[in-house]
């Protein structure tokens, strides 16, 4: 307590002298707790949401990106530069499509891949506040169907659309 030696405390400042070193089980209880069978915490509550607790929601959806990305093995490698590239134009334009609707949206790609000459990017959407998967889902289809996502081409054609979970 040397540290403490000569500090200066404001005039209104009561000074309290704790009469032993250690503490014992009932100095931090409470009567509540004394007279409870179960601390006021225990159980598990009324199950009811609060006015903050939203549920996260997914959905997975396989977008035609027809040729105008230029396949390469490179893009099945979430780690590669090719792939980042692509997911990170791709996120950009579609999270910025879904703040105009409720909730938070979180677009991730899962995989690129070429499929009967055609370039499929699969993704998930992550929804918090909204699992209205229809509005989702039309805004992702809206976005498709206006024929480009970022600077690539796109094509409702072989579009999937399904809630994960």
């Amino acid at each position: 307590l040397r540290a403490y030696d000569g500090l200066s405390l404001p005039e209104d400042a009561e000074t309290v002298t704790v009469g032993r070193a250690g503490w014992s089980y009932s100095d931090l209880s409470d009567d509540e707790d004394l007279l409870a069978d179960d601390a006021s915490g225990d159980g598990l509550g009324s199950g009811d949401l609060g006015s903050g607790d939203f549920q996260m929601v997914y959905f997975r959806a396989l977008v035609n990106f027809t040729r105008s990305i230029h396949y390469s093995p490179q893009l099945e490698d979430a780690g590669s530069e090719e792939f980042r590239e692509v997911s990170e134009a791709v996120v950009d334009t579609l999270e910025s499509e879904y703040l105009k609707i409720p909730g938070d949206q979180v677009v991730s790609v899962v995989f690129i891949k070429e499929l009967d000459g055609w370039v499929f990017v699969e993704l998930d959407v992550g929804s918090e506040g909204n699992a209205d998967g229809a509005q989702i889902q039309e805004v992702l289809h809206t976005v498709i169907s206006s024929g480009s996502v970022a600077s690539y081409i796109t094509s409702p054609q072989g579009f999937q659309f399904r809630r994960l979970g």
